[in-house]
């Protein structure tokens, strides 16, 4: 509940949990350094959640042991917890060009995006965080986002999303090998929300216009 900053958490057949966000974790005046933690494979840090109730359930429900932590980062652009950036954008021109390289087809949802866009370019969007501060999705009162970065893949890009099982092809090594970023296998662009009022439709296309190539772009919204 973002009005009350009240999190429930549920779990089959079990009464729920609530967290205060606002009370119940570790901060700065509470816990003198944030934890280092790994999400992803990569380092972030975050503040643990004060009751150990909340973790010895979470782990008896979950039968492992984990903890609950908050993001001791308070920059809108960190996205070392994934849900900082709740847009993945993923061009179709990537995926078509990726599976040629694979020498077999691959159906975009192996890379989970909840926006999808067509150019004539494969991996274009990779650089828009060098050339465009923001990104518009709709030609009229289309909603406006920013580009955070690349999306670094894990292990779960070679789970079949409709099956649950192992795909045949290695794709994080395909990702691997063939697009790499910084040395790490990425693939789509993380975006988040902008509070950035648009500009008029007439500066958008022309800016668009005016690059080296034109893109089309619609959402997706499976």
């Amino acid at each position: 509940d973002l009005n009350t900053l009240i999190m429930t958490i549920t779990y089959p057949h079990a009464a729920p949990i609530t967290v205060s966000l606002k009370e119940d974790f570790y901060n700065d005046q509470t816990q003198p350094a944030p934890q280092e933690i790994n999400v992803c494979g990569q380092k972030c840090y975050a503040y643990s959640v004060v009751s150990k109730q909340v973790n010895e359930t979470l782990s008896f429900w979950l039968k492992q042991p984990v903890y609950l932590v908050k993001t001791s980062n308070n920059d809108t652009n960190s996205i070392g917890f994934k849900n900082e950036a709740p847009f993945l954008c993923v061009n179709k021109a990537s995926v078509q060009s990726l599976s040629k390289q694979c020498n077999s087809p691959l159906d975009i949802k192996t890379f989970r995006p909840n926006l999808i866009i067509d150019t004539n370019k494969p991996y274009s969007e990779d650089l828009w965080i060098n050339h465009y501060s923001h990104i518009q999705m709709g030609r009229q009162n289309g909603l406006l986002f920013n580009s955070i970065k690349p999306c670094v893949r894990c292990s779960m890009v070679n789970i079949n999303q409709s099956s649950g099982q192992t795909n045949s092809i290695n794709y994080l090594s395909l990702l691997a090998k063939h697009h790499n970023i910084n040395n790490l296998a990425s693939f789509g662009m993380l975006l988040s929300l902008s509070d950035t009022q648009p500009p008029t439709v007439e500066s958008i296309k022309e800016d668009i216009e005016n690059t080296e190539h034109t893109l089309t772009w619609w959402l997706s919204i499976d």
